[in-house]
């Protein structure tokens, strides 16, 4: 295993029978973003428990560079897990579990659950939330604290292709042999982003399919 891109399907974390579905998918670069109109306005200030989250702005592809990798050790935007689990109670996921697949080395760690609050560093952190509207949601996060979301929904005319959420218009991969960061814009064939300006427990409970317009 060497690469973990934003959703792999060689990883799964089984957390019950709610959890059985949820894979990390794997997407390749190139594409298109869909943008989600009806909760631009709505989600902004973080309601249902988002807190402070809504001030977050949005990232755009303008200001990174696509398709280069960089160093994942070095990387000025690694989050500890103390920082990592205050964004996720600034979006009002308190008390989840946090997991990981890789240490800052690179070296695969077998889905290890971090406990507690820490200074420790991981490349990546993975976490999910159960709405009572939709199936599991498996919720991801990689390098700089942003979210984003693998959604149960699909569309007609790419059934193949996955609706995913993300507080930015590109995805991240992490290449764990050579313990690099590489910044895509998916096809719209494997993966529909949708980019919001803040994912928090409250679009995720309000979230229905046809609210997303696919």
């Amino acid at each position: 295993m060497s690469k973990q891109s934003t959703f792999s399907k060689d990883e799964s974390v089984g957390q019950g029978e709610k959890s059985n579905n949820i894979w990390i998918y794997v997407i390749a670069a190139i594409g298109i973003t869909v943008l989600l109109a009806l909760f631009l306005s709505q989600n902004q200030g973080g309601g249902g428990g988002g807190g402070g989250a809504g001030s977050i702005p949005t990232t755009l592809t303008a200001n990174v560079e696509l398709n280069v990798p960089f160093d994942a050790a070095t990387s000025p935007d690694l989050q500890t897990v103390s920082e990592v689990r205050e964004a996720l109670r600034q979006r009002g996921f308190e008390d989840v579990e946090l997991i990981t697949f890789f240490n800052l080395a690179g070296e695969f760690l077998d889905a290890v659950v971090i406990e507690g609050e820490s200074e420790e560093i991981f490349p990546s952190y993975s976490t999910f939330f159960y709405a009572e509207n939709t199936d599991t949601i498996y919720v991801l996060i990689i390098n700089n604290g942003r979210i984003v979301v693998k959604t149960p929904f699909a569309t007609e005319a790419m059934p193949d292709a996955f609706v995913v959420l993300s507080e930015t218009d590109f995805l991240t991969d992490y290449d764990s042999e050579e313990n690099t960061f590489e910044y895509h814009v998916p096809s719209d064939r494997e993966v529909i982003l949708v980019q919001v300006p803040v994912i928090n427990r409250h679009l995720l409970e309000a979230l229905t399919e046809e609210d997303l317009e696919l």
